[in-house]
């Protein structure tokens, strides 16, 4: 038996023999005195030592022998006693180590048994981590891993030198090499628990980086500090200051604040009218007529102020007036000029409540779906895209149908073209007021502005609103000449266009009509068809050289939706995006801002939204239109960006053409939505 038992045993001898010792007869005694094997005066049966060694008895594996306390091979001979006390088989007097059954020598006396040293003859080495035939002690890089032991955090794993962050784990395994609770995965700087972003990607971390977008303006001073397209809260086009809009400095917006003071003065003079009206005008309506007209203005709109601009150019001003109190009572008025005398051409009003809206009573119930089904009955084909423009100036669809399908943009091709003319601001090739002279070789059919004296200086500014704003073609051809195909053609990989091919090579005014209007049919034709090669050819050989468009022998239909400039209502959306990636403290934004947002088309769209910018087209044969697009940026710095865009095209040849009432109708009812659910 082993000790415990042995132990056990002896225990249960005793007090056996205690018991039967108190159960005879006897003496008064009751029998001899209990068990004392130290001799202690400590009966057995109490005392914590037995045998009085030294070792207590529940420690002792011998209580009641004061010669043996540990027993090591658990042989039941005590450790004194024994002469092999590990059991190996060696003397303990020639075993090294007698009390491990693993070991029994030490050939270089290191203390560490051969069993177990690497180099048991050599007392200067007992491991080799890397099994490379070095020693640890003498190897200066023990796990093989090329870094120095003295350097490396763990030089016995060669999976692991670093512990950036002193965590115990290595940073291979770490998936927070320095602990600063961001993933290194996520971490632009993983090994520096002072950093973890790089916003501008400039290898300075957004904590010490005193401008994170990298956009020049401090972010002590920045509102949108990681945005590098926004420094600022969006700024009203026209602010209101003491309740009254204030209108830019053009013709158009000189000549509408002198109207708008007219409804609080007393009387307008004859010599005012005469000073202002263009004696064309007068001569069709009398100095005096305008006068009676003015004076019931006065009476129609007492206390009337601008609630709403539609249209500010330099040369056209849609506005809504009234006075707040009485909205049954507003006025929709009109005013055009010329732009190099600013007198006013036409100016007229007519009633319009304030609270009106330019979408139809039957569309103003219909969701997403129920818009898009009649859009679907008002065009042959047609896209939709309703978007966020998201932090990394992305167009994420909310709604959508056919939004990476090409269609015949018409005039939303401007889009690029501003885009083109702001990157030339922002390169330092033009100014926003460069003064650009009107060209005979600038004339072009739907050209507002054809009427002004050749020579007239335009500023770039005036060009681009004129361009934007009511989609004056003249200033677009002469914006294209003055900044180029190659700048223009640019912009579509700029602003991530998916369907290049569709828009290039990029045409001008003149050069899109010459293809409807001038050239033979077939000629049109092999244009549509043909390589872009081909087409550059044709249009350096063939259509550039005819100048602008002065007459219109004939009208090719068969290539008019597919001749001219093409995009996706998606392609639009990222055009959109890629106009606000301006700087909006640039000039090159400024000029965008003001372009873009000359026109609304809708009454009230305008007061929903901070910012409001809108471009749309129109293609027509002698029937009708055969395109009609609409595309809208909706913005406010607390709600965020949204993107309207919807196209029609009508290519079949058939007798239906797009009514663009209805079909802008719908259109607005989508930008309302947009208002009601964001």
């Amino acid at each position: 038996m082993n000790n415990s038992e042995m132990t056990r045993w002896w225990r249960a001898l005793l007090v056996t023999a205690v018991l039967m010792a108190g159960g005879c007869g006897g003496g008064s005694s009751g029998g001899p005195p209990p068990l004392d094997t130290d001799g202690d005066g400590i009966a057995d049966i109490t005392d914590t030592d037995d045998d009085n060694d030294g070792v207590a008895d529940t420690a002792d594996a011998f209580p009641l022998d004061p010669n043996e306390t540990a027993d090591f091979d658990n042989d039941g001979v005590g450790d004194n006693a024994d002469t092999d006390d590990d059991n190996d088989g060696v003397e303990d007097s020639m075993d090294a180590f007698p009390f491990d059954a693993s070991e029994s020598q030490d050939s270089d006396n290191d203390g560490t048994g051969d069993n177990a040293d690497a180099f048991p003859n050599d007392p200067a080495e007992t491991s080799d981590n890397d099994g490379d035939g070095i020693g640890d002690n003498g190897d200066p890089d023990d796990d093989n891993d090329g870094v120095d032991d003295t350097m490396d955090a763990f030089p016995l794993d060669p999976s692991e030198t670093t512990d950036t962050d002193g965590d115990g784990t290595g940073n291979n395994a770490d998936t927070d090499d320095d602990g600063d609770g961001v993933a290194d995965v996520d971490d632009a700087f993983p090994l520096d628990a002072t950093e973890s972003a790089d916003n501008d990607g400039d290898g300075i971390g957004d904590n010490a980086d005193t401008d994170d977008d990298n956009d020049g303006t401090p972010d002590s001073s920045d509102a949108f500090p990681t945005n590098a397209a926004r420094t600022k809260p969006i700024e009203a086009l026209y602010p209101r200051v003491n309740g009254r809009l204030q209108l830019p400095n053009t013709p158009a917006g000189n000549q509408t604040t002198w109207v708008i003071d007219q409804l609080a003065a007393t009387t307008t003079s004859l010599q005012d009218i005469n000073d202002r009206f263009d004696p064309a005008t007068l001569a069709s309506v009398p100095a005096t007529d305008w006068q009676n007209f003015f004076d019931t203005l006065r009476t129609t709109l007492a206390n009337a102020t601008i609630q709403d601009v539609i249209t500010m150019t330099p040369t056209s001003v849609r506005i809504l007036v009234g006075d707040p109190a009485a909205p049954a009572d507003g006025s929709f008025m009109t005013l055009t000029t010329t732009y190099g005398t600013g007198l006013i051409r036409s100016f007229g009003a007519s009633p319009f409540p304030l609270n009106g809206s330019s979408t139809g009573l039957d569309d103003r119930t219909l969701d997403y779906s129920g818009a898009l089904a009649k859009l679907e009955t008002l065009a042959e084909d047609v896209g939709v895209l309703v978007a966020r423009i998201d932090e990394n100036n992305q167009c994420v669809p909310i709604f959508e149908s056919n939004a990476g399908q090409p269609y015949a943009t018409a005039s939303i091709f401007k889009v690029w073209v501003v885009g083109a003319v702001a990157q030339a601001i922002e390169d330092g090739l033009i100014a926003p007021d460069t003064a650009v002279a009107l060209s005979a070789a600038d004339l072009t059919p739907g050209g507002s502005i054809n009427g002004e004296a050749l020579g007239t200086q335009f500023s770039v500014t005036d060009f681009a609103a004129l361009m934007l704003g009511i989609s004056d073609n003249t200033a677009t051809e002469a914006l294209f000449r003055l900044v180029g195909r190659d700048r223009v053609e640019a912009t579509l990989p700029a602003f991530n266009h998916a369907n290049q091919d569709a828009m290039l090579p990029f045409l001008s005014m003149n050069e899109g009509f010459h293809l409807y209007w001038t050239v033979p049919e077939a000629d049109a034709l092999a244009y549509v068809n043909g390589t872009e090669t081909f087409q550059r050819d044709f249009l350096d050989n063939t259509l550039t050289p005819l100048g602008p468009v002065t007459s219109f022998p004939r009208a090719n239909v068969s290539v008019l939706v597919d001749a001219l400039w093409q995009a996706s209502p998606t392609d639009v959306c990222q055009a959109i995006a890629g106009l606000r990636q301006f700087n909006d403290v640039s000039e090159g934004f400024e000029l965008v801002d003001q372009a873009y947002g000359a026109e609304s088309v809708g009454i009230n769209v305008r007061p929903q939204w901070e910012r409001v910018w809108y471009k749309g087209g129109s293609l027509a044969d002698g029937q009708g239109l055969r395109v009609l697009t609409h595309g809208f940026l909706l913005e406010t710095d607390s709600r965020g960006a949204f993107v309207v865009v919807a196209m029609g095209n009508n290519d079949s040849g058939g007798a239906a053409r797009i009514d663009s009432g209805p079909f802008t109708s719908v259109v607005l009812r989508l930008v309302d939505i947009v208002n009601e659910t964001n």
